[in-house]
């Protein structure tokens, strides 16, 4: 495992209004810095009205050129922050990858989530089932629910994980602890339980695109709410799911519910306790 710290790139125009804008993200490394700026100006002129897109380009070339004057971390931070007013770095932060594979999607997500602009994503779907919904609330009671992506380094559950642009597929509910675990959520408790056999097949794609990505060795745990009439008639989903999961909690039964927290018990490291 190799860890990485990182800080945040904000720019303030007018300390007077005090007004601060995140425009990118800089990772220290050892042979020297890796700079993700933004592409255009476009965020920047809604604060100051003035910004060009080749001023972005010097910038991250001053960046580098400062950064190669120290060769610690420390002092490297030091020394950005102290070169311009309207440029500020925020205090460190770290994530790690188990694999090479992994740096870039990282990096990518972390300046998705802290840096680009909202207005540029894919609208994200707000439609959560009543078992996602009750999920996410068990998780914040718990002090589970992360609230932004760079929070999966602290053991914190990440909601709606993104797998990449390419499919838009996003995990349910993602962990990390040494690898990745991945938890999908499909309410069987519906009238129409053959409208269902596509979003199975939807959640079992989403496991594979997630090991695809993020290593083959990453959990994958079925999450469904089905009263016990309903689970009789869902054997296909559940035998088509078993053969992509690495456990399926029916969260209806009061021990699948108790196996399933302590699970992610024993994958943070404490002691996890519903009231």
């Amino acid at each position: 495992m190799s860890w990485f710290e990182y800080s945040i790139i904000r720019y303030l125009p007018d300390p007077k209004r005090g007004e601060i804008v995140n425009i990118g993200i800089l990772v220290f490394r050892s042979s020297g810095v890796d700079v993700r700026l933004l592409k255009t100006s476009a965020k920047l002129r809604m604060f100051d009205g003035a910004s060009l897109t080749k001023e972005l380009d010097e910038l991250e070339n001053s960046i580098k050129e400062i950064s190669s004057l120290e060769k610690t971390t420390e002092g490297r931070l030091h020394l950005l922050n102290t070169f311009s007013r309207e440029i500020q770095l925020s205090s460190l932060a770290s994530f790690s990858i188990n694999g090479t594979h992994e740096y870039e999607q990282i990096v990518n997500r972390l300046f998705d989530d802290l840096v680009k602009p909202k207005g540029s994503r894919e609208p994200a779907s707000t439609h959560y089932s009543r078992l996602h919904t009750t999920l996410r609330k068990d998780f914040k009671k718990l002090n589970l629910l992360a609230s932004d992506l760079s929070e999966i380094e602290k053991h914190k559950i990440v909601s709606a994980y993104p797998l990449g642009k390419s499919t838009g597929l996003s995990a349910d509910f993602m962990l990390k602890n040494g690898k990745f675990h991945m938890s999908e959520v499909i309410d069987f408790n519906v009238i129409d339980i053959n409208s269902k056999f596509k979003e199975t097949s939807l959640k079992m794609m989403t496991f594979l695109e997630g090991k695809k990505l993020l290593g083959q060795n990453m959990g994958c745990y079925l999450v469904y709410s089905a009263s016990y009439d309903k689970e009789k008639d869902i054997t296909a989903h559940l035998n088509m799911a078993s053969d992509y999961s690495d456990s399926l909690y029916n969260l209806t039964s009061a021990d699948d519910k108790a196996s399933y927290f302590q699970l992610l018990s024993n994958l943070i490291g404490k002691e996890l306790t519903l009231s």
